[in-house]
């Protein structure tokens, strides 16, 4: 036994095996198949690794060797020389694992592949973190990642200012320029572009309330807000389409409509704003787009309020005043 051992040591498959055989010829045959075949087995192994090893050296390639190495320190404890050589290998390996990562982040960096840049670069990173390489090429992956990206907002931007789509062309330029915040170009765009989302709010108020155009200080805010944009109204067809529309309004709000009131004869009937009616019991007036308070007064009475709305669109317009309940 002491003889296969020290061949196990010596790694020496031939001497191993006649004295496998030798023992199995005194002993009993099972027990020393069972006892002593994985040895050989793994002896075997030993051997096919070494000898890898050493073609892999003589052929310099140093990540067969390598692995080789690592491999037969699994099985066996590696000789002084050994370990030795697996660290030089281990500091080479690295080295060649460092350069084949650089080359392929710089390789994905120049297709425009950056998150697959980035990982190659992680790996690199991984082996030797100071590297002042890494630095450089993370700092030039993340420039141009960042571009990439801005070009790409902008190239949108324009796509929907193409389609006077100036809301999703707002949000694009914001996401432009908070990359890179000192583009003067953009800046001016996404300005444009509130300027345009502004006005755009603005003329919807007055046409959802259109009525609101026939205060004398709201119309003269609408005149100017278009009269001072003309250029920007120029560069959106869906704007400049809203501003007609105001424009109509303002115009109709200034066309008198004929309004029928009916009352009994004996009130007197105050439009607040515009002036007096005489007790009537049926007379046309004319009165502006708007809204306004009527007032019905007689004497003994509590006055009765009316607010009416004169609709832009002429229409026929009945307004049947009283006045309150008796006091």
């Amino acid at each position: 036994m002491e003889s296969l051992k020290a061949a196990y040591i010596m790694r020496d498959v031939a001497a191993f095996q006649s004295n496998l055989e030798s023992l199995k010829k005194i002993s009993d045959y099972q027990a020393v198949e069972q006892k002593w075949q994985s040895t050989l087995t793994n002896l075997k192994k030993i051997d096919n690794y070494v000898l890898e090893i050493n073609t892999a050296r003589s052929n310099n390639d140093i990540e067969t060797e390598f692995e080789a190495l690592n491999a037969l320190g699994k099985l066996a404890s590696l000789t002084v020389d050994e370990e030795g050589r697996l660290k030089v290998l281990t500091k080479k390996y690295d080295i060649k694992r460092y350069n084949s990562h650089i080359k392929e982040a710089k390789q994905y960096l120049a297709t425009k592949q950056y998150q697959r840049a980035k990982k190659e670069l992680a790996f690199a990173q991984s082996l030797y973190p100071s590297k002042n390489e890494i630095v450089v090429l993370q700092e030039e992956i993340e420039l141009s990642s960042k571009k990439a990206q801005f070009d790409y907002y902008v190239y949108r931007a324009k796509q929907f200012i193409a389609e006077d789509n100036w809301t999703k062309a707002e949000k694009n330029l914001e996401n432009a320029l908070l990359l890179f915040p000192t583009d003067d170009e953009v800046a001016e765009k996404l300005k444009f572009a509130r300027k345009i989302s502004y006005l755009k709010i603005q003329l919807e108020k007055f046409l959802e309330n259109p009525l609101r155009l026939s205060d004398h200080g709201v119309r003269k805010f609408a005149i100017n807000l278009i009269k001072e944009n003309a250029f920007v109204f120029s560069m959106s067809q869906n704007l400049s389409k809203k501003k007609n529309e105001i424009e109509k309004l303002i115009e109709d709000l200034t066309i008198a409509h004929q309004i029928t009131l009916l009352s009994d004869g004996k009130t007197e009937i105050e439009i607040k704003g515009v002036g007096y009616v005489l007790p009537t019991t049926s007379k046309i007036i004319s009165l502006n787009p708007g809204t306004y308070r009527v007032i019905g007064k007689c004497k003994g009475h509590k006055d009765r309020l009316l607010d009416i709305d004169i609709p832009s669109v002429e229409k026929e317009t009945i307004i049947r005043v009283y006045c309150g309940e008796q006091i």
